[in-house]
């Protein structure tokens, strides 16, 4: 019995060292890992499999953690919680983008005095670096929005590309984007969700929900609901990663759809279709988050800006200071730590003023064959575009029948070809080589300049 009692008592001692030990020295990866190890020992050892969503809400619990419920942050009551609004625009961030969303949000504005904030959810081809800085300084948050694409699998490179590319072109902080969205293939967000959380994103805001379920933002400590995950392609634990749905429109039949997608006759119909859904599944609902995910292709039909618009300065009269216009990340502040709709202009939680300041004024102009953009930094010899996005180039295509080499093009990017540094000038750079990879140097003739020879 007293071995036993020893025995016993011994193993606590060591779980808890090795709990203790673990806490300060694992990494989020890690940590990630041996959660999902543990709960695939756990399914094996159920019969039969159960790939169900559990979220124990004794320990899930904020800042932190979120379970995905119904249940209002902080216990708070419905009449104490502020209405959010989230308007995001999806696609490259360019001057005409800046525009329209300065347009929609002309004259609205928060209880607190500030502008209305827009997340935008920028692609990493033909954004203009000069104009995601512009609004960057204008507190609108930039966030990444991943292009559908041709490849077998998405890779971390391909996630993380407008970070890279942000932090080459304009002066911000690549740590600054922490938002992610893609919306394509099904069957290639398997691995997304590794690479986003490995890549310290705090959110992602990729899975569309009926507002009829009432659930709000959550995270995905436990995993991914079978709301969102009804075939179980996605599996696997993600700790303090955040899931922002966006909450699809009810029609007067009940079939839901995304604003974006044509099923509005008029944009008389679709602004009391707005109305309609923001005051009855959203205001005098449970007041969970009203988003609205814009493109720029959208908002260029007949008279959608006037009508967003319209729709944004009506919330600001029908509900009476009681609406926030917010961006994503500072919803997730928010939901940290809640604060009641009457303390919240005291606390300051969602400030617009900000000591960031423009790099240029005037930006140098980057031409290329298949882009252009500005920037305050210098251009790039090659398109950078080319070199980020050189995963999603297909081995085959109907537009290349070449291969792109299998450890890539060397001293060179992938255009149907490698296209070598400085190939089309007389210029320091490199040749082709006998495996189409850029590895020669050119060889300097005098009065030439530097040239491919047998080429």
């Amino acid at each position: 019995m007293h071995i036993t009692v020893s025995l016993l008592f011994s193993i606590i001692l060591y779980n808890t060292f090795i709990s203790e030990f673990f806490a300060y020295s694992i990494t989020t990866r890690e940590k990630r890992d041996i959660i999902n190890k543990r709960l695939k020992y756990i399914r094996t050892k159920r019969a039969p499999i159960d790939n169900s969503y559990h979220c124990d809400e004794d320990n899930c619990k904020l800042p932190k953690c979120k379970c995905f419920s119904e249940n209002n942050p902080g216990s708070l009551k419905t009449k104490d919680i502020p209405q959010f609004v989230l308007i995001s625009i999806d696609g490259s961030l360019t001057n005409k983008s800046i525009k329209y969303q300065n347009q929609i949000t002309e004259n609205v504005m928060s209880p607190n005095g500030c502008p209305a904030m827009i997340t935008n959810f920028a692609t990493d081809e033909n954004s203009d670096f000069f104009e995601i800085e512009s609004a960057y300084v204008k507190n609108n948050e930039i966030a990444f929005n991943l292009n559908e694409t041709e490849s077998k699998i998405i890779t971390p490179k391909m996630v993380n590309s407008l970070r890279d590319l942000v932090e080459k072109f304009t002066n911000i902080d690549k740590k600054e984007i922490i938002g992610f969205r893609y919306t394509g293939n099904e069957r290639l967000k398997v691995n997304i969700y590794h690479d986003i959380c490995d890549l310290e994103y705090l959110y992602d805001s990729s899975f569309s929900i009926s507002p009829l379920n009432n659930f709000w933002p959550f995270t995905l400590d436990y995993g991914i609901p079978t709301e969102f995950n009804s075939k179980s392609l996605i599996s696997g634990v993600y700790p303090e990663l955040w899931e922002i749905p966006i909450y699809e429109l009810l029609n007067p039949d009940n079939s839901t759809f995304a604003i974006w997608e044509p099923n509005v006759s008029s944009n008389g119909k679709l602004l009391e279709i707005l109305k309609n859904n923001f005051l009855n599944l959203h205001y005098n609902n449970n007041r969970i988050p009203f988003t609205m995910p814009l493109t720029k292709q959208w908002l260029e039909q007949d008279k959608r800006i006037e009508t967003i618009n319209e729709f944004l300065k009506w919330i600001v009269d029908e509900t009476n200071n009681d609406t926030y216009f917010i961006n994503y990340s500072q919803l997730i502040e928010w939901m940290k730590n809640p604060v009641k709709l009457d303390n919240i202009n005291k606390s300051g939680i969602f400030k617009c003023e900000n000591n960031r300041k423009i790099s240029c004024k005037n930006p140098n102009l980057c031409l290329y064959k298949s882009a252009s953009f500005k920037t305050c930094k210098e251009c790039p010899i090659q398109n950078p575009y080319l070199e980020a996005n050189l995963d999603d180039i297909p081995e085959l295509s109907s537009e290349c029948n070449k291969k792109v080499p299998e450890d890539g093009c060397g001293n060179g990017v992938w255009e149907c070809g490698c296209q070598c540094l400085n190939n089309d000038n007389n210029l320091d750079g490199y040749c082709l080589d006998e495996f189409g990879k850029c590895t020669i140097p050119k060889v300097y003739k005098e009065n030439v300049g530097y040239i491919c020879e047998n080429q």
